[in-house]
């Protein structure tokens, strides 16, 4: 089976469309099955399933029983077993894993054992080594559709192995170099490893734990990532409480956004888990445990959820009661401080999510990130930060701490550090005592700290501040919101796990909505479309907590603005989040009050109706549809209210409880109780009529302005017109289906006249669209109105010459026949909703269509005619839902609603509440079909039939008639698709032939179809004999019709034959509903759910969801009746005339018939498999161009690619035939060939059969247990046998087919007359078919070996990785005795190899292992264990290590595979030609193209050298003896012989001791030389070599390497040497303490006391690298190297212990010492030119970047320990003007420090350090340099900041208020404000105090005394003064969107009285007065104007104004 054709099929791929319910929509049991219209419920029985059957119930027609659905799921399984047991992994699988994916698609519930067993299967298959990696995919997604509900399968049933899962991930992710037919299936694994995690069993955790961490090396963040890749993915999310404290010890150890986002994440899930406490339960884990209820992955029970469900949040049980009380037994969760973390953690989550708002610019975890390789990324979970921040702070909320009192204000009181520690005491003491009884808003530390972080960002929020930023911050609350109502529904259920006392309370809530709202309603604004969305979205879902505090906030922001309709973007995002909100705000249920607003609101949006603002229209119209569409527009004064009324059940009696916001207007009216409500709400809807009158008129006006159609698809202007139309026409729909009836009789007859009186040409398509509205909610009604007058008009304007001229393609019409399209689209448009009402209309129809279809010869006419009978059949031959209004038709239609409609907006269905009713085809309409057929159908066929001439090429005239017709009768047939369901019985003659392969036939034979209210499926009806032999009659006209044009056509009939192209696609496809219009309907009701539905598992939705939702499965159900198709003769008739027009000279046709054709072969297996020889013909030489280039098309496309490439029958030919069109000139083929072959060769993979010979007992054995009573299927021995002999016959076809495409593609590359390209292709191919299963045969060896050395430089490459292959499988094959299973698994068995066990828990384990590194190898050592790849250690060690020992002295350990001698023997004897060497090593060095090492040259040499042992050297030392003693040997040269060295050196790994000291001899006095010839241009080269054998190599084995680098970097003379020798000497030195990390230990001694000396180094380069080997040193000292993983655990759990060494530093030391005699140096520095070249300067920059590469690394918060002492002399540095190195460096060092998250021992010492250095330091540019870095330290690291480090900082800023330097103060105060604005109000009281009290007692003195003299007292009183008012306006600036109740008294009055002071305070007054005024200005005449007296506005406008002397 194709690629292609599995995706469409498998309903577990993410991409499938039939999976189109998510787990939200799961059926859920309710106890009474579902109410519909005209639905035929299946029969009740005892199987509770039944009461799941909710999607087969909506339907109102009879479908599949249970019973029945079950028998077929049992034959799937049976026939999927018995494939899977022969091994027939290429068609069975795929075959009835295509049906299981089918059935899943038709929503039938499975039985709990069944589920079981087929994860089981799906699961072992998965995880099965070997397994063909699309096998892989297609299983894991299958693992995770049947694990994706909790409900129906859990741990009780199954728990899962992880370790198979962890075997095969570490072989894909850390492959071995050589390891050919690499896979993409990690990500697949991992995505099934995170579904299947909740199966992982906790008393696994310390076996993964073991397995996991021994992998990490904390200096490679690769190695970091993926250890914490495989711990985040599999450890049981239950009983965390061992593990997570090792979690958070390792977070705050590495400096790694990956590691963060994963962190996050993990802490997510844990967090919304663990609020049952009894998940973590350690009972649990005893194997004898009994489950005696839900399972602990379950969320939400299985039964009754949505009885009692509603749209508006209720009462969640929360309490105040002790939560130890409401659990029984001993266990009570896992809680601490904050949710499950402790205050210190949840702090660190804070403060990332801090660092996330920011989007900070110098976050140093991307720099560590940019070194993970690709597959380490890949690795990572899918995660979103921002939603797991969100997540895990909601799911940490509870009622946990003393309760501040409420704030009621927008922005709530932030409990935070209080003012009066440290300034009512004295200053000089920068500790303080914390907060005695600290108090949290409403209660929760939790929502405490949100509200801090919101406060804290948000100036983010202002619609002023562009970019990415705010648009985080506006995800993140919006995530907030709704993870918010997520938990609050989800702990109003019976079955909430919660107790009472941890939920959340009223209280939580209240105050979280006013902690997100005035940032929400700031970025409702933003200019920003996503920002502007997320906020909307995030108020929408705030409205439907706290209505009252939301709803009228955006209310009164609403109305200014559509009155003004001014402001470009401001209305149109008023109405873009009414939009959003309407749900909760028309609905009675939620906000009582704002039913009263609809009428105002859609009069005063009426203006936004204008085409010259396409933004405002469709934001109007998208207001307009959203609201209406849960409202009925009635004017309720024509009633009397009804004392007796039925409304929904929320319409209380008594008013609601409204909460009385203190930020809203306090001389507002309160509300008023609910019946008065109800009575204003009734009056308002008066003025429906007149709204709706001027609605239409806009509309209509609107419509009126469009421009005129255009363009080949003659729309109505552009994409905007476009967008602008559809949103109106959508509108439209929605009002008119919400309408009463006297208002929907007032809109008809407005559109009825306009429509009678008025044709415009650019109206013809949009007035067919409104009527079209109006007739789907009353066809009768408009249809009578409007078919007369339509019928007069085409009749008359037909009879009048309109449409006379023939035409078969689109184009302009003529303004002639304006008028007749006008009124055939409308009644198209009508008929578009057409019911049984029509009948009366039938005869006239038909007279007309008859009329209209003889008449209208233009193109656009007649296919408006043709659209027109289609939809007519549609509508009577298909089941269709009536209505979507928002109640159901028989409370539409009841008495009470026509009176009390209002009572009924918004209100919300359960599933089983919501009556859908159906239209179902009746008799009559039938009959009504019937006589269509035979008077409209049949005539158009029989004057087709009658049109085809004998010969002669077809007449303008003829074509126009033919295309005419025909395109009439394919449009029958178009709508027919529901009318016939074919009988596959009654289908003959079609060829005998599979796409699939062999198999039995009963691997052949389709299931019957799914039914689907097909109305003819009985053969022995009459009617349904007729149709058929009407079918059979048309398809051979369309094949006579195409032979003709195919024989007889030319350029004029072009039309024609597509016509006849499309009638073909329609006859063979027609049969359900096509995928395309599937699509748009799954669109269509993707767009419902999302707008609809208030959070995540709501399960009461309006009623147009669950309408949308039947008629999508309906509609499925439709569709999957034209998946498999049977071919007759007829059929293979008309595919063959589609091969012939695919292959047309004629781009139109070609590319047509092509993409039918395609279509064509997905349906009806066989097709490609008779297409493809002619594909192939046609890709011979002297085909025409045009021709091949459609076969080429034709064979790269989507159905035939796939196939070319797995169908072994025709690949070799494939293949041969593309690359025989090398004499094909024209470009566009060869590229089309390029592509084409690029694409084939990627995707062919090894064509070993080994995969049918390797025995699997687990899948056998959960194969056997699908169906344990598979015994009843008689057959199923024969069956088994037939098709292992299928996969016996498969095989060997496979196995011939590849033997000779082996062959063919040798003789075509060794042709000398074969192009260069193509050879390169050729030899492509073979690599790709070198086998493992079999050996290399020599031809083939030889080959690749002759091409190493070619001339052609890609012949060369890609026979390097050839050989590459050869070898490395002759290797394997020897390794694993050519057996099958080891083969197969790449599991090879050195001699050589050995595992030892190891006691870390002895004395000096780890010292002894890093010393024996250091102990050379005696000649002839065979016992010592060397270890090449460090398998642990680094973090924990493991059980056990593996490495090897060395070969013999003299002999190779290797007996080379036998069965490859012949190939060894043929690539001897050219191996052992001298030319051969000579030739391959001066086209190596003559390579110029590149300038690093060839990793592909490198393999081959090693490859050469592991297999030839030391041949390869032996034959190339002439070559490299001649490079290593020319000294003038170039670049290229030196290069090639880098490459040489490094595949021997690597290659001789397990040579004999001979061989290997010769050759290491030889190295040890090549490498002097080597070392002295290395120039700057061939540095980098010799750099790759040392690197490259530095890595994963055991340093015993290249100790001659080892001892030159070490020897080097000793002997050279870092002070007086020549700066390219010491270069040269610390590259090298670096690779080695890189590549060899912590096990370079041992040879550190004295090498840091030397380099912290030379730091100095005159050379930028040299003490560059000082610097970066000073930092490796460093890393390589840091190791934790503990025992055991489960030691290391337990270490981790000690609160206060640094286990993973953050603060053992062993350089500070030095650090301390420069700190001294930096401060010497900075004394004896000059200044001037000579500055930068200083002792100061030099040690400056060089520690600067010690400190800079420290902070940056992976390990980056171990580098505080050493950056601290030196944060006051990097201000120092930072201010020398006259060296801009070390200034930029000072600079860029401080962004970092202030840029990582420090551990948190290291906060409140950075903190002390910066205030330290503000407060001591003299100088005022140090201080002004200091105050941004204390403030972004203090933003970035607020949740870490204690109370007492607060008040001392705003205790220093108060200080810094009274600088003498007044660009001091200003910042000060700055920096104050954002201090004060996440302090506790009470502390900001008592500084609004100190500083009213200091302007009082402050008085300036005149400036100058009497004497002339400036008064001392002067300078001092005006300093005072300032800062006074700098506190105050500090104080002003905290609240930049509200206003507490003592601003309006600091700005109007103690302000006001000093803005005529001197300056600065007079400027400072101003600024100050114009800031408030300028962040205010949104709200300020709604709200905050009303805090100000008449006086205080006064006051404040003379500020912002000034006096004037004469005012």
């Amino acid at each position: 089976m194709d690629d292609d054709e599995i995706k469409s099929y498998d309903s577990s791929n993410a991409s499938d469309p039939d999976a189109f319910f998510d787990e939200e929509d799961a059926p859920t049991v309710d106890g009474n099955s579902p109410k519909i219209g005209t639905s035929s419920s299946l029969p009740s029985v005892a199987d509770p399933r039944q009461a799941l059957l909710s999607y087969p119930n909506s339907l109102p027609y009879k479908v599949e029983s249970l019973e029945a659905m079950d028998e077929r799921l049992d034959l799937i399984l049976v026939r999927l077993s018995e494939a899977i047991e022969a091994k027939d992994w290429d068609v069975g699988f795929w075959r009835w894993h295509r049906d299981l994916s089918r059935y899943l698609a038709m929503k039938y519930p499975m039985k709990r054992e069944r589920r079981v067993a087929l994860l089981k299967l799906y699961f072992e298959l998965a995880v099965s080594p070997g397994m063909e990696a699309r096998i892989v995919e297609t299983c894991s997604s299958m693992v995770m559709s049947l694990t994706e509900k909790n409900k129906y399968v859990s741990r009780k049933d199954i728990t899962l192995p992880w370790r198979p899962i962890f075997d095969i991930l570490k072989a894909e992710l850390f492959p071995k170099g050589r390891k050919t037919g690499l896979t993409n299936i990690a990500g697949a694994l991992l995505s099934m490893t995170e579904s299947s995690q909740r199966f992982f069993h906790p008393s696994e955790t310390n076996a993964m734990l073991e397995a996991f961490l021994p992998m990490m090396d904390g200096n490679n963040i690769n190695t970091v990532v993926a250890t914490q890749a495989f711990l985040v993915h599999f450890l049981p999310l239950t009983h965390p409480q061992t593990w997570l404290p090792m979690m958070f010890k390792l977070s705050s150890s590495f400096n790694s956004a990956t590691f963060d986002d994963q962190m996050l994440d993990l802490l997510a899930r844990l967090s919304e888990l663990h609020h049952n406490p009894a998940v973590s339960d350690p009972a649990r884990l005893s194997p004898s445990y009994v489950y005696t209820s839900s399972p602990e992955e379950d969320l939400e029970e299985i039964q009754g959820e949505s009885k009692t469900e509603t749209l508006s949040v209720g009462d969640n049980g929360a309490s105040s009661r002790d939560p130890l009380s409401e659990l029984d037994g001993s266990w009570k969760g896992i809680w601490k401080d904050v949710g499950i973390l402790g205050e210190d953690e949840f702090k660190s989550v804070v403060t990332l999510a801090l660092k996330s708002m920011e989007g900070q610019k110098h976050a140093t975890g991307a720099h560590s990130d940019a070194k993970l390789s690709a597959t380490m990324q890949k690795m990572k979970k899918p995660s979103d930060r921002i939603q797991s921040l969100a997540q895990i702070i909601i799911y940490s909320m509870s009622n946990d701490a003393p309760l501040l009192p409420e704030s009621g204000t927008a922005t709530p009181a932030v409990c935070g550090p209080s003012a009066m520690t440290g300034i009512e005491t004295s200053s000089a003491q920068l500790g303080g005592v914390p907060v005695p009884n600290k108090k949290y808003l409403a209660g929760s530390k939790a929502l405490d700290a949100l509200a801090k972080l919101i406060t804290n960002c948000e100036s983010m929020f202002h619609p002023s501040n562009p970019g990415q930023s705010s648009v985080t911050t506006a995800t993140f609350i919006w995530a907030l919101a709704a993870m918010f109502v997520k938990r609050w529904k989800s702990e109003e259920k019976s079955s909430c796990k919660t107790p009472p006392s941890r939920r959340l309370t009223k209280e939580i809530k209240k105050e979280f909505c006013l902690s997100l709202r005035t940032v929400a309603l700031l970025s409702m604004f933003s200019k920003h479309d996503a920002t502007m969305a997320l906020s909307h979205a995030c108020l929408k879902y705030l409205s439907l907590l706290e209505p009252n505090l939301v709803i009228q906030s955006v209310l009164d922001r609403a109305y200014p603005s559509l009155t003004g309709l001014e402001e470009t973007h401001r209305t149109p995002a008023v109405l873009a989040c009414l939009a959003a909100i309407s749900h909760p705000m028309i609905s009675r249920e939620v906000f009582y009050l704002g039913g009263r607003n609809l009428v105002p609101l859609l009069e005063l949006c009426l203006p936004g109706i204008d085409l010259n603002d396409p933004m405002k229209t469709v934001s109007t119209a998208w207001f307009i549809t959203n609201i209406v569409q849960f409202a009925s527009l009635s004017d309720l004064t024509d009633f009397e209210p009804s004392e007796d009324a039925s409304p929904s059940p929320w319409a209380n009696a008594s008013t609601p409880e409204i909460y009385i916001d203190q930020d809203q207007d306090p001389e507002k009216e309160p509300p008023l109780p609910i019946a008065e409500e109800n009575q204003a709400l009734r009056y308002s809807t008066g003025g429906l009529s007149s709204w709706l009158s001027e609605y239409v008129a806009r509309v209509l006006t609107l419509f009126e302005n469009l421009p005129d159609q255009g363009g080949r698809s003659l729309k109505t202007g552009g994409k905007t017109e476009e967008t602008v139309n559809a949103m109106v026409q959508k509108s439209t729909g929605i009002v008119f289906s919400h309408l009463s009836d006297p208002l929907f009789d007032l809109a008809l007859n407005q559109i009825f006249e306009y429509a009678s009186s008025t044709v415009r040409a650019n109206t013809v398509g949009v007035m067919s669209q409104l009527v079209s509205s109006l007739a789907k909610v009353n066809f009768a009604k408009v249809f009578d109105r409007f078919f007369a007058l339509c019928a007069k008009k085409i009749t008359s304007e037909l009879e009048g010459g309109a449409s006379s001229v023939p035409t078969t393609s689109a184009s302009l019409p003529s303004s002639s026949d304006t008028t007749l399209h006008a009124y055939m689209s409308i009644l198209s448009g009508m008929l578009a909703y057409a019911d049984e009402s029509i009948l009366k209309h039938q005869d006239k129809l038909i007279e007309l269509i008859k009329f209209a279809n003889e008449k209208a010869l233009n193109e656009r006419s007649w296919s408006i005619t043709s659209r027109l009978i289609t939809r007519l059949f549609l509508r009577l031959t298909t089941c269709w839902t009536e209505d979507a209004r928002f109640v159901n038709k028989e409370e539409w239609n009841s008495e009470d609603f026509k009176k009390n409609s209002h009572l009924y907006w918004g209100k919300v269905y359960k599933r089983a509440d919501c009556i859908i009713d159906w239209h179902v085809p009746g008799e009559a309409e039938l009959n009504f079909v019937t006589r269509l057929l035979k008077e409209l159908v049949e005539p158009t066929l029989v004057a087709l039939e009658t049109k085809i001439p004998s010969s002669g090429p077809p007449s303008k005239a003829w074509t126009n008639s033919f295309c005419r017709e025909l395109s009439f009768l394919r449009h029958c047939l178009d709508g027919l698709y529901a009318y016939y369901l074919e009988d596959p019985s009654t289908k003959s003659g079609g060829a005998v032939v599979s796409d699939k392969g062999e198999c039995p036939p009963e691997f052949q034979a389709p299931l019957p179809t799914y039914k689907a209210a097909f109305i003819l499926t009985d053969v022995n009806d009459s009617r349904h004999q007729e149709f058929a032999a009407l079918r059979e009659r048309i398809g051979k006209f369309v094949h006579r019709a195409a032979d003709y044009l195919r024989n007889e056509g030319g350029d004029d009939s072009t039309d024609a034959v597509l016509s006849v192209i499309s009638t073909i696609n329609t006859f063979m496809l027609s049969q359900g509903l096509d995928a395309r219009s599937w699509e748009a309907r799954k669109l269509h009701y993707d767009t419902i759910i999302k707008s609809v539905k208030m959070h995540h598992r709501q399960k009461v939705l309006p009623r147009k969801a669950w309408v949308a939702r039947a008629e999508l499965y309906h509609l499925s159900r439709s569709r999957s009746n034209g998946w498999i198709r049977t071919r007759s003769a007829l059929d293979d008739e008309l595919i063959s005339k589609l091969m012939d027009f695919s292959l047309s000279s004629y781009t139109r046709i070609r590319k047509h018939g092509q993409n039918v054709l395609d279509a064509v072969a997905r349906s009806y297996d066989g097709t490609k498999t008779l297409v493809y020889p002619r594909i192939l013909e046609s890709l011979g030489t002297g085909v025409d161009p045009d021709r091949m280039k459609g076969a080429l098309y034709l064979i790269g496309g989507k159905a035939f690619a796939s196939f070319s490439i797995l169908d072994p029958r025709f690949f070799g030919d494939f293949v041969l035939k593309v690359l025989s069109t090398q004499d094909q000139e024209k470009a566009s083929i060869q590229a089309v060939i390029n592509k084409i072959t690029e694409d084939t060769i990627i995707r062919t993979s090894e064509p070993f059969t080994l995969r049918s010979n390797v025995p699997n007992p687990k899948i056998d054995s959960a194969s056997r247990s699908l169906v344990p009573n598979r015994q009843q299927y008689a057959s199923q021995p024969s069956v088994l046998a037939a098709v292992s002999q299928s996969v016996k016959n498969r095989s060997v076809v496979r196995d011939a087919a590849f033997d000779k495409m082996v062959e063919d593609l040798l003789d075509l590359a060794e042709k000398p007359t074969t192009h260069w390209k193509y050879t390169v292709f050729a030899q492509r191919y073979l690599r790709a078919l070198v086998r493992r299963d079999r050996p290399t045969h020599p031809r083939l060896a030889t080959f690749f070996l002759s091409r190493v050395v070619s001339d052609l430089p890609q012949l060369r490459h890609y026979a390097q990785l050839s050989m590459t292959k050869v070898l490395h499988f002759i290797k394997l094959r020897t390794m694993t005795g050519a057996s099958d299973e080891p083969l197969l698994l790449g599991k090879s068995s050195n001699p050589l190899k050995r595992t030892i066990d190891i006691d870390p828990s002895q004395p000096n384990f780890t010292s002894d292992y890093l010393q024996a590194f250091k102990v050379p190898l005696a000649d002839g050592d065979t016992t010592t264990f060397l270890q090449d790849k460090a398998s642990g250690g680094w973090l924990v060690w493991g059980k056990q290590l593996t490495g090897y020992t060395q070969a013999p002295w003299d002999e190779s350990p290797f007996t080379w595979d036998p069965s490859s001698q012949e190939a060894m023997t043929a690539m001897t004897a050219i191996v052992n030609d001298p030319e051969w060497w000579k030739k391959f090593v001066g086209w190596a060095s003559q390579e110029d193209a590149r300038t690093y090492l060839s990793g592909d040259a490198i393999n081959m040499i090693k490859s050469f050298s592991q297999v030839f042992v030391d041949l390869p050297f032996r034959m190339a030392k002439p070559h490299l003896d001649e490079f290593v003693n020319d000294p003038d040997s170039n670049r290229h040269k030196q290069r090639a012989l880098a490459e040489l060295l490094s595949g021997l050196i690597r290659g001789s790994k397990h040579w004999p001791g001979k061989a290997r000291k010769e050759f290491y001899d030889w190295i040890e006095l090549a490498l002097p030389k080597i070392f002295a010839f290395i120039k700057p241009d061939t540095l980098t080269c010799w750099e790759l070599f040392f690197d490259y054998n530095f890595y994963k190599t055991d340093p015993r084995r290249i100790q001659v390497l080892i001892d030159f680098v070490l020897e080097k970097a000793r002997s050279v003379d870092l002070t007086a040497g020549f700066a390219f020798e010491i270069t040269k000497a610390l590259t090298f030195l670096n690779c080695l303490i890189v590549r060899l990390s912590w096990r370079f230990e041992s040879w550190t001694g004295g090498m840091v006391d030397e380099y912290f000396k030379a730091l100095g180094n005159d050379f930028a380069e040299i003490r560059d690298l000082l610097a970066d080997n000073l930092h490796q040193l460093a890393k390589t000292k840091w190791h934790i190297s503990n025992p055991s993983a489960v030691a290391f655990v337990e270490e981790c759990q000690i609160v206060d212990q640094d286990v993973m060494g953050l603060h053992r530093s062993t350089d500070l030391h030095h650090i301390q010492a420069y700190v001294k005699s930096l401060a010497i140096w900075r004394e004896e520095r000059p200044s001037g030119p000579t500055g930068p070249s200083s002792t100061y300067d030099k040690h400056s920059l060089g520690l600067l970047r010690y400190v800079h590469k420290g902070l940056i690394d992976l390990n980056g918060p171990a580098a505080f320990t050493n950056a601290l002492p030196l944060i006051e002399e990097i201000f120092q540095m930072r201010e020398l003007k006259d060296s801009p190195a070390l200034q930029a460096a000072s600079t860029k060092a401080l962004a970092f420090i202030a840029g990582i998250s420090p551990p948190l021992e290291s906060v409140k010492p950075l903190l002390f350090a910066l205030l330290q250095t503000l407060r001591s330091h003299k100088s005022w540019h140090i201080r002004l340099h200091v105050l941004p870095v204390l403030a972004t330290v203090y933003f970035r690291g607020l949740p870490l900041v204690d109370d007492a480090t607060a008040s001392s900082i705003m205790e220093v800023l108060t200080e810094c208020l009274t600088d003498k330097n007044l660009e001091v103060r200003d910042l000060a105060s700055s920096c104050l404000s954002t201090v004060l604005r996440c302090s506790q109000r009470a502390s900001i009281v008592v500084f609004k105090n100190r500083f009213q009290k200091t302007i009082r007692q402050t008085q300036i003195p005149k400036r100058r005394l009497e004497n002339g003299d400036q008064d001392p007292a002067y300078t001092a009183a005006l300093t005072q003064m300032h800062a006074a008012v700098l506190g105050v306006g500090a104080i002003v600036e905290a609240f930049p969107y509200t206003v507490p109740h003592y601003v309006p008294e600091l700005l109007a009055e103690t302000l006001a009285a000093h803005a005529s002071d001197p300056i600065p305070v007079s400027t400072t007054v101003r600024k100050v007065a114009a800031a408030f005024k300028a962040s205010h200005q949104d709200t300020w005449e709604n709200e905050d104007k009303k805090r100000f007296t008449e006086d205080q506005l006064s006051s404040l406008t003379s500020i912002l104004s000034g006096t004037s002397y004469y005012a």
